[in-house]
């Protein structure tokens, strides 16, 4: 659950960030400090591991509360921002298990590239739903992939770990209000 001091933290942080290339450095530096966390909290982290963390994110938070109060909804978005750190945290910390090497610095050059190609309306028009449906088919492709036991035919699973992470970091970024930002 959101600690009480970790949200406030975490917008004052985001009220600075006038770019989306400074939004998604801080989101990558969230699902960084989530790591250590995800290595305290989990013994293990593989696939089920990340379905099921995925479906805490995707089951209760799916639709939007349009009817909440202001002040509940940017408490809800929060949570839901953690919860995006977190899963993004396991799938680095999954990479990492598995002898894949995705920096941050890897995650952040990735997103940045990407952006500049797709621009804002390719997430902004589904928003949080849109989001969860392309990391679902991220996680039912990693664990196809495993459950297989074999080489990937086309992109590799570091890729698939690099999406899930970087959709993680979109995540956060669209829950504190920073993904429609300008590119710089």
């Amino acid at each position: 659950m959101l600690s009480s001091t970790r949200l406030p933290s975490m917008k004052t942080k985001i009220k600075k960030i006038k770019s989306w290339n400074g939004a998604a450095k801080r989101a990558v530096a969230e699902i960084e400090k989530s790591s250590s966390g995800v290595s305290s909290r989990f013994t293990k982290v593989d696939t089920l591991t990340i379905r099921h963390e995925f479906e805490h994110l995707s089951g209760p938070h799916f639709s939007e509360n349009k009817t909440a109060p202001e002040n509940v909804q940017k408490m809800w978005n929060g949570i839901v921002a953690e919860k995006w750190a977190t899963l993004g945290a396991l799938a680095l910390t999954f990479a990492k298990s598995n002898s894949l090497d995705i920096s941050n610095e890897y995650l952040l050059e990735t997103l940045v590239r990407k952006q500049t190609d797709y621009g804002h309306n390719n997430i902004a028009k589904y928003g949080r739903q849109g989001l969860i449906i392309r990391v679902h088919d991220k996680i039912a492709r990693l664990e196809n992939l495993i459950a297989k036991n074999e080489a990937a035919k086309n992109e590799p699973i570091e890729d698939t770990l690099l999406d899930i992470a970087g959709y993680s970091a979109i995540g956060i970024m669209w829950e504190t209000g920073t993904f429609l930002l300008p590119l710089k």
